[in-house]
């Protein structure tokens, strides 16, 4: 693990635990697969745009890797997502769309537009355990209710190689203010989007 990540992730330790434990009590059902069908179809397009916009402001190999990893995997997600909503019967309309659920999608955007790579690592780096353990926990509860198109939610987070790119790109581009920013301001925002998940569950 990297020193400056294991450091923000400290930081917002209390946010990222309400985060990964919003869906814990929760009765397991096809609402809350429901809800969070529908808000991903929203978030997931915005998400790849956003990424795409940091592109051009990789200068250095590793980060124009980083940067294609995490849009790469876009088009296999918004696949899986659109064969669950098909199984679910969820059509999606923006109207539907909580708006509680896309604070983060709307702050990656903004970070898009006003941050850097730097940034972009930080956010990635702090928060893509915490919707791992979510979207993994909401793929068992697809699976035990005979869900059959849930398999793709199961993710586990950052893998070795892309934990020691997201923190060379961080300890090249270091500004801490900013970073304690994004970290807490991204953590916040996916405690959000799982609360109102679990909400729909009720």
């Amino acid at each position: 693990m990297g020193r400056l990540l294991d450091e923000l992730r400290a930081y917002v330790a209390d946010v990222t635990r309400e985060a990964e434990s919003a869906l814990s009590g929760v009765r397991p059902g096809l609402d809350a697969l429901r809800a969070f069908t529908l808000n991903e179809l929203y978030i997931a397009p915005y998400d790849l745009k956003a990424f795409a916009l940091f592109l051009q402001k990789a200068s250095e190999d590793d980060e124009v890797e980083f940067v294609m990893g995490l849009l790469q995997g876009g088009p296999r997600w918004l696949r899986g997502l659109r064969e669950l909503a098909s199984e679910l019967g969820v059509s999606y309309s923006p109207d539907l769309v909580s708006p509680e659920a896309v604070g983060y999608t709307h702050f990656l955007s903004w970070l898009a537009l006003n941050g850097g790579v730097g940034e972009l690592a930080v956010l990635v780096g702090v928060n893509f355990r915490t919707f791992c353990i979510n979207s993994t926990r909401l793929a068992q509860w697809a699976e035990g209710l005979g869900v059959r198109s849930a398999g793709f939610l199961r993710c586990v987070g950052l893998d070795e190689e892309r934990e020691k790119l997201a923190e060379a790109i961080a300890e090249r581009h270091v500004n801490m203010p900013m970073y304690r920013h994004v970290a807490l301001v991204a953590q916040h925002y996916e405690l959000a989007f799982w609360r109102s998940i679990a909400r729909a569950a009720k």
